[in-house]
């Protein structure tokens, strides 16, 4: 198994509310899950791939390995096996597709819960998004970037964002991370209005945030194919809607591993 740690905090530019991120890559998912629970009851935020799916993914030009070549740091596994993986990993021919993925994912925010949990989701999956879509359009310049400041800073001056709305950005940030650590900041609605207004450059499109009816949310999950991460942040928007309903409780767990969630199907 190899065991990488990378983001923020190896990069020295972590704050407060910075996640503290581990890789992990293996071949028994068995040993994976282990490892994965162990990391994170030290605080880590745990991404993991089994080796297939890794050396598909860098051989595909993913700019998460990307991140992973530059900023890495191995910290349990052979150097060699690491270095030799890490070797095979070339640009994508284009990043149009992944791109397109991100601005399709943002049709569940029409059906956006009229409550701070709701106003924390749509946050999160909008700035989640612009930071996404910006990574690829740069990447696609040739231009590798992967920390908030750098990735606003470099897109600014390419013209893709406007500089003033830096700052607007960097807090979505903080309530996005605050939330997915369970303590949703008191965010209203103007600021919301504010994160779109940002984003919609970056987008090419507004108008893209709108309140949902109950009835409408209830069914949103069933609209999107099973085990996708459209319909994972569908069961998020539901679950925010219904954050007094303890019978969601394994829903919500699953909204923190979008990675075992999708490479699996829903049954319920």
């Amino acid at each position: 198994m190899l065991i990488i740690e990378f983001g923020s905090s190896k990069r020295g530019d972590s704050d407060a509310s910075s996640d503290r991120d581990m890789l992990l890559i293996g071949d028994n998912p068995h040993e994976l899950s282990d490892q994965q629970a162990t990391w994170k009851r030290c605080g880590y935020s745990v991404t993991c791939f089994t080796a297939d799916r890794a050396l598909y993914l860098i051989s595909a030009g993913n700019v998460f390995f990307r991140h992973i070549k530059d900023e890495g740091i191995l910290v349990s596994g052979r150097e060699e096996e690491y270095s030799q993986l890490m070797a095979q990993w070339r640009p994508a021919a284009s990043y149009i597709g992944e791109i397109d993925e991100n601005l399709d994912l943002l049709e569940v925010l029409a059906f956006t819960p009229r409550s701070h949990w709701g106003t924390a989701v749509a946050i999160d999956i909008i700035i989640s998004s612009v930071r996404s879509i910006l990574i690829r359009k740069l990447a696609a310049l040739g231009t590798y970037v992967f920390s908030w400041v750098g990735v606003l800073e470099t897109a600014a001056c390419f013209g893709q964002t406007r500089a003033n709305d830096m700052q607007t950005f960097l807090f979505a940030r903080r309530v996005k991370n605050m939330y997915r650590k369970g303590h949703p900041l008191q965010v209203g609605e103007p600021f919301l209005d504010d994160l779109s207004e940002a984003a919609a450059p970056v987008f090419g499109m507004g108008n893209f945030v709108f309140f949902g009816s109950r009835q409408s949310i209830r069914t949103l999950p069933e609209r999107f194919p099973d085990g996708s991460y459209k319909q994972l942040r569908a069961i998020e928007l539901l679950c925010a809607e219904y954050s007094f309903e303890p019978a969601l409780a394994r829903y919500r767990e699953w909204t923190k591993e979008p990675s075992y969630f999708c490479a699996r199907r829903l049954t319920t």
